[in-house]
């Protein structure tokens, strides 16, 4: 479900490209102090997080460069070292990744998932020890959509809600003061989760026809006819455009332009392409 969230390569300065990477490793690596394992579960969904949150801080963020990693031996980068960002961020990260595992878990008649839970627990336990409340609520949510799969609800906006209310939480932490920018902030991370889980739905119909999975599509009788694909199209859009209204609103201290391309030529471009089969070349940097 996550992956959605991207910056447009066709549309993006090499200085943004760069940033944006800078981002990214400066992400994993602060993923990587806390487990090595969960580095695999990076996505730009979280490394846009990271550059949100960054832009609406007044304190100006570290950059260290010509850095090489385990991925990057030889090629030199740039990192971004905030501490509060990144290591919220990278917390979010492992939580969201291990509450996914333990999702998969009790779906799963398999052990392997089961094995994994167990053995990253310990890895994460650091974690919802810090954000115990914010754990409960997100455990909450991700119960709450497995009671309507299970219900083989056709309600594509109950599902989605259930989404949004976490995506809406992780994008306003507790050390973002300013109440008005947290409300700005939920609001944006409420319609990009949204966003999110509609398209993935979409984007999934006839993979998850084929398989059998879990569809709230299939499950309300729709099938991939113009009126299902205009209708949903047309909501995405109200959609962003709710998300991209409410940054507009934010104050903003730096990677605007990168931001921009991301919320207005990568959002749209990814959910053009998956209406239209017009792939955008979204391949990792």
């Amino acid at each position: 479900m996550f992956g959605y969230i991207d910056i447009s390569r066709n549309t993006i300065s090499e200085e943004d490209k760069k940033l944006y990477q800078s981002y990214y490793c400066g992400l994993c690596k602060a993923i990587g102090k806390k487990s090595q394992v969960f580095r695999m579960g990076l996505n730009n969904d979280l490394a846009f997080l990271a550059v949100l949150l960054s832009s609406v801080s007044e304190e100006e963020p570290k950059i260290k460069e010509n850095q090489t990693c385990i991925a990057h031996r030889i090629k030199k980068h740039d990192e971004i070292i905030f501490d509060s960002v990144m290591d919220y961020t990278a917390d979010m990260n492992i939580l969201l990744v291990y509450l996914k595992i333990c999702d998969d878990a009790a779906d799963t008649k398999g052990i392997s998932k089961n094995i994994l839970k167990k053995m990253l627990k310990r890895s994460v336990e650091d974690v919802v020890s810090v954000y115990g409340n914010l754990g409960d609520y997100i455990k909450d949510k991700l119960s709450r959509l497995d009671e309507l799969e299970k219900e083989k609800s056709g309600s594509i906006d109950e599902t989605a809600d259930c989404f949004a209310k976490i995506t809406e939480a992780v994008f306003a932490p507790d050390f973002i003061k300013d109440e008005n920018t947290k409300k700005i902030l939920s609001w944006m991370g409420y319609n990009l989760g949204r966003w999110i889980y509609i398209v993935d739905a979409y984007d999934d119909l006839e993979k998850d026809r084929k398989s059998g999975n879990y569809n709230p599509f299939i499950c309300a009788g729709e099938d991939n006819s113009p009126e299902l694909k205009k209708t949903t199209y047309d909501a995405l859009v109200q959609t962003l455009t709710n998300a991209a209204n409410a940054y507009d609103l934010l104050t903003v201290y730096r990677n605007d332009t990168l931001l921009k391309n991301i919320l207005y030529n990568g959002l749209f471009g990814k959910m053009n392409s998956i209406f239209t089969g017009m792939e955008e070349n979204n391949e990792p940097i």
